[in-house]
């Protein structure tokens, strides 16, 4: 018997009441500690005290409650297609309404005429009779708002409830001190045992609170962690300013004003994190080379980090010539080449850049969707932190939510400078691929190019492979001319595929996402996209930018899901920060200090765009660190519910 209160911590399958059945249950909803059953929050609230009255005009697909007493008890057993149903009257002072149970004959010998229930179901229309009923509605025998959980398979929704309320007396819930909240404890307890409505949205506000506290005591110390500061780089406005004068081209006014962003950023000591957002064809690689020039003037190397080779290999010959009329080198580090570090030095390459031990005063991450968060965060912990810039057409949720808190510098580029052209977007289902083909033939027609995107070379569960598909657009048009790109061919393969398509040899180039950065087609209009489900939205709207970049107008077809909400989306918006904000509330922000890619940051009540509660953190936790809160260890294992003190705890 547990006499005091326990850790968070604490084994769920030995609190009172939970077997080993019933504890295997629990772990299917991720649930293995104390803590983690406490803080399994309800996903929604039914509010059995806000009641419907029966004289109320009700529409099919309504959801009442309403109280009443039964009347007219009836039993129509199964007959032929017709299914067995239990049906009655609830009647009040006002009005009355049929219900029907369907297939819960046993209702018969439990409800009786006279009986007071409060019934909480679905309007449905009764097309014989012309009239609405309530269609198998749950029964409750007095008022209350009744927590909803998301539940498993023999484990119900209430069940979890009287497990948690069973848990609430014996669990340590620490009461950190919020002025004008409502304590802690009784929060907790009236999210999953609600008093009122008026207490419950006082318990999620306070919870909400408690999220962003977390989520700014987490971030003020991994700030603390990343070592020392960067170093403050001097622009030398002078030497910038005569580059810019010797450019082929002229900047745009959006283009001078980022540039400029960016170059003061780097003159603070805490090491800068900016995020350069610009659609395809805006200049951010031209705005990313007047920063890194800032750097190379102060004597400090540069990383600029692509996703693949070809791209590397293109921006190394791009740079040269710029970093060179200024008197600096350029050298190019693939995987397998052992460069040479030293200061005031542009280094190009790959993820092979990352194992570098050497201090880079910046550090440039070309499409930054395509590295994870690990792979960033190794040259972030060095002993003295470069800056940071990433580049991207389509931030990825992580990086917009982090930029919605203020912990990364957002930069735009809003304006695509290839001549304003066009792409249009249509999704279309698998059964309507002949308008793909027509596509196709209209675009070779035209004396155009096309690709067909495919999610996978090999076939799969979630589809043909590379070959099937060319093979199936060859049978449709054989006087077409096709040929595939992928990552399995070598190097030189690639880059004779390359060529030949930008020779105008090949009509359609068959082909994986390798193609969604660095590859620069002027006269390929046509995107096909198979199996569109299966690519993320930056995925999707990289590849959309690979046409439309010549003196045509472009058109991106979405093979997949026509009932997807994320392609729905992606056929709607053409912006890049736009769709960004689609997927944060599709599939939320990742771990915000952490390495995982997907999935909220355990904020249940929290928004982030909530500037007044995120002020109040700041607050509250900047007062932590001058006076630690006596109770703050254990309220941080409550808030991090992962069953070990995995966090960083102030002494």
């Amino acid at each position: 018997m547990i006499t005091k209160l326990i850790s968070p911590k604490y084994d769920v399958g030995l609190l009172p009441g939970i077997g080993q059945t019933t504890k295997a249950k629990l772990e299917r909803l991720g649930i293995e500690t104390a803590g983690q059953l406490i803080t399994h929050w309800p996903r929604s609230w039914l509010d059995l005290t806000n009641l419907n009255s029966l004289d109320q005009v009700f529409r099919a697909d309504d959801r009442v409650v309403v109280a009443g007493q039964l009347r007219d008890l009836d039993y129509k057993p199964n007959i032929g297609k017709r299914r067995a149903r239990v049906t009655a009257k609830l009647v009040d002072d006002k009005g009355s309404i049929e219900v029907i149970w369907f297939n819960q004959g046993y209702l018969r010998r439990v409800l009786r005429n006279g009986q007071k229930l409060i019934l909480a179901g679905k309007i449905s229309w009764n097309w014989q009779e012309k009239r609405v009923y309530l269609a198998s509605p749950k029964r409750f025998s007095k008022p209350q708002i009744l927590p909803i959980y998301p539940a498993t398979e023999g484990l119900s929704s209430d069940f979890i409830n009287k497990l948690i309320i069973n848990a609430l007396g014996m669990v340590e819930l620490p009461d950190i001190k919020i002025s004008n909240s409502l304590d802690f404890h009784l929060a907790i307890q009236q999210l999953h045992q609600p008093s009122s409505i008026a207490l419950l949205r006082q318990a999620q506000e306070r919870l909400a609170q408690d999220e962003w506290n977390f989520l700014q005591y987490n971030f003020r110390l991994a700030k603390s962690e990343l070592g020392l500061g960067a170093a403050k780089i001097k622009p030398d406005i002078n030497k910038i300013r005569e580059l810019v004068a010797g450019l082929p081209f002229r900047l745009t006014d959006e283009q001078r004003k980022a540039a400029w962003q960016l170059i003061q950023y780097l003159g603070g000591g805490e090491g800068s994190q900016a995020l350069l957002q610009g659609e395809v064809g805006s200049g951010k690689t031209v705005v990313a080379s007047l920063v890194l020039i800032s750097c190379l003037l102060d004597g400090r190397s540069v990383a600029w980090i692509a996703p693949t080779r070809v791209l590397a290999r293109q921006l190394s010959k791009r740079l040269t010539e710029l970093v060179n009329r200024l008197g600096f080198e350029v050298e190019l580090v693939l995987a397998g080449h052992q460069p040479v570090f030293e200061f005031g030095k542009l280094y190009v390459g790959t993820h092979a850049l990352l194992d570098s031990e050497f201090d880079f005063g910046l550090v440039i991450i070309d499409e930054q969707h395509r590295f994870g968060v690990e792979q960033r965060s190794k040259l972030l912990s060095r002993s003295i932190r470069p800056h940071l810039l990433t580049m991207t057409a389509t931030p990825i949720p992580r990086s917009l939510a982090l930029a919605m808190i203020d912990q990364l510098k957002v930069v735009n580029l809003a304006a695509r400078t290839n001549l304003g052209r066009k792409i249009t977007t249509k999704l279309i289902a698998d059964s309507e691929h002949p308008q793909a083909v027509v596509a196709i033939r209209k675009a070779i027609g035209s004396g155009s190019q096309s690709f067909i995107v495919v999610p996978r070379i090999e076939a799969s569960r979630i589809g043909r492979s590379l070959k099937q598909i060319m093979a199936w657009y060859q049978s449709q048009l054989p006087e077409v001319s096709f040929d595939s790109y992928h990552g399995k061919l070598t190097e030189v393969e690639q880059e004779q595929v390359m060529k030949a398509f930008e020779d105008k040899k090949i009509d359609v180039l068959v082909t994986t996402s390798i193609i969604e950065v660095g590859i620069n087609i002027p006269n390929a209009t046509l995107m096909i996209i198979e199996s569109a489900e299966n690519f993320g939205l930056a995925q999707l709207h990289q590849l959309r930018g690979r046409v439309g970049r010549g003196e045509k107008d472009g058109q991106c077809i979405v093979v997949g899901d026509s009932d997807s909400e994320r392609l729905k989306n992606f056929v709607k918006l053409n912006d890049g920060f736009d769709l960004a904000e689609v997927d944060l509330k599709l599939r939320g922000p990742g771990n915000l200090v952490g390495i995982d890619q997907t999935g909220w940051p355990r904020l249940r009540f929290a928004r982030l765009d909530d500037r007044d509660c995120k002020e109040r953190a700041i607050k509250i936790v900047e007062g932590w660190f001058n006076q630690i809160p006596e109770n703050l260890k254990a309220w941080q294992l409550l808030m991090n519910a992962q069953g070990e003190d995995s966090g960083k705890i102030l002494d």
